[in-house]
C-alpha cells in the first residue's frame, strides 16, 4: 500500500505542474475568496479522476492481457510537453468578469482544472487500470489531500514569488521526464501480450 500511495502521489505531483500556475493566477485575482478556488479545483478533479477510472474499466474489459501498452499515454504526454518546453510554449492567462459570483468563480476553477487535465487524464488510465478496488480508493484518498496541499502551495507560492520563480523554470522540464518514467513503470509492472 505505500507503493501504491507513493506512485499516486508522484503521478498527481507530475500531472499537476501546470495546474499549480492556473490556481497562482485564481489567487492573485482579488475578491476571489480561497474557498471558491479549492472546490472548483475538486470539482474538476473529481471529474478527471472519474473520467479515468471509467477509461480505465473499459480499457481492462476490452484488452486484459495488454495493459502495460497504456504505459504509452504518459510516455506520449511526457513527450509532448518536452517538445513543448523546448519550444516555449507559453501559458494562459486567467481571466475573470468582474462581480463574478462564487458559482461563477468555483465553474471556472472547474473548467480550467479539466481544459489543463489531458496528461491527468493519459496518466490516470494506467494507473487506475493495473490497480485493485482497495489500491484504487487510496489512490483518490491521496489525489484528495494532494488537492488540498497543491491548493495551498499555490497560495504560499503567490505569496512568496521567488519559490513560483524557480518552480515555473524548473517544472517544464522536470515534469515531463517524471511522466515518461511513469510509463515506463506501467509497462513493466502489468501484463503486456499475455493471452
Amino acid at each position: 500500500m505505500v507503493e501504491t500511495a507513493l506512485i499516486a502521489a508522484v503521478a498527481f505531483a507530475a500531472t499537476n505542474v501546470d495546474d499549480a500556475f492556473v490556481l497562482l493566477a485564481f489567487f492573485a485575482i482579488p475578491k476571489v475568496r480561497d474557498t471558491e478556488i479549492v472546490v472548483g479545483t475538486y470539482v474538476g478533479m473529481a471529474i478527471l479522476v472519474v473520467a479515468a477510472m471509467l477509461l480505465s474499466a473499459v480499457c481492462v474489459a476490452i484488452f486484459p492481457g495488454n495493459l502495460g501498452l497504456l504505459g504509452a499515454l504518459p510516455i506520449l504526454v511526457g513527450l509532448r510537453q518536452l517538445w513543448s518546453a523546448w519550444r516555449q510554449g507559453g501559458g494562459e492567462p486567467v481571466s475573470l468578469t468582474p462581480g463574478a459570483g462564487a458559482v461563477e468563480v468555483v465553474e471556472l476553477v472547474a473548467i480550467r482544472t479539466i481544459a489543463n487535465g489531458a496528461d491527468n487524464v493519459a496518466v490516470y488510465i494506467p494507473l487506475f487500470a493495473g490497480q485493485s478496488r482497495a489500491a484504487e480508493i487510496l489512490t483518490c484518498v491521496v489525489f484528495a489531500v494532494l488537492a488540498a496541499a497543491w491548493c495551498f502551495a499555490a497560495k504560499m507560492m503567490h505569496e512568496r514569488s521567488e519559490i513560483g520563480t524557480q518552480v515555473q523554470r524548473w517544472g517544464p522540464w522536470i515534469t515531463p521526464i517524471v511522466l515518461i518514467a511513469l510509463g515506463v513503470f506501467v509497462f513493466l509492472s502489468n501484463p503486456t501480450f499475455t493471452p
